[in-house]
């Protein structure tokens, strides 16, 4: 619909910023299919091959619709590159509560993440990044409840979600516990 075509058009000027340039980029027709459903408001499955872009798939409605997205992603590294590039670009909207970077485990950015979340303080966070076993944290679990309910968390992405079938529950029992929370 209109809306989503919109959220489209939004999501190719963003994402020409994050590249440095004024022109909208041009988007590839699956990207854009699941940004539209995202838009919409609808579940969806991105299955894309490495290298493709699945991450603009939820950074952009991310960065250009309302509320905030939670990423989970058991990849620790590639989620802290994937703040630390965005932040870099976008000036702070982004946080991971992984331990490589400054805000997982000091007590200032755990805090701003729970203000942003529970609506107390607007620090301008659109993506928080967790990983699967942070998500399975009662505390964490019960402010992500809070927060969908407030409206203030409006998507959650499940970032490399083939990599929950291929190693499944016995090398990381939290991936079977985060299945069933979302």
């Amino acid at each position: 619909g209109r809306v989503a075509a919109e959220v489209r058009d939004r999501a190719a000027q963003v994402a020409g910023l994050l590249r440095l340039s004024d022109e909208p980029a041009e988007l590839k027709s699956s990207q854009l299919e699941v940004i539209s459903a995202v838009a919409e408001g609808r579940n969806v499955l991105g299955l894309l091959p490495t290298g493709f872009g699945k991450s603009f798939c939820f950074q952009l409605p991310a960065l250009v619709l309302p509320g905030v997205t939670i990423v989970v992603s058991p990849l620790v590294a590639l989620m802290h590159d994937q703040a630390l590039e965005l932040n870099r670009s976008i000036g702070g909207a982004v946080r991971a509560l992984v331990a490589p970077l400054r805000e997982s485990s000091s007590r200032a950015g755990k805090t701003e993440v729970a203000d942003q979340l529970l609506g107390r303080a607007d620090h301008g966070i659109r993506l928080v990044y967790v990983s699967p076993e942070r998500l399975c944290q009662r505390r964490f679990r019960e402010l992500v409840r809070d927060s969908v309910a407030a409206g203030i968390v409006q998507r959650i992405a499940l970032d490399e979600a083939h990599t929950f079938v291929q190693w499944g529950d016995d090398f990381r029992p939290s991936f079977h516990r985060v299945e069933r929370f979302i």
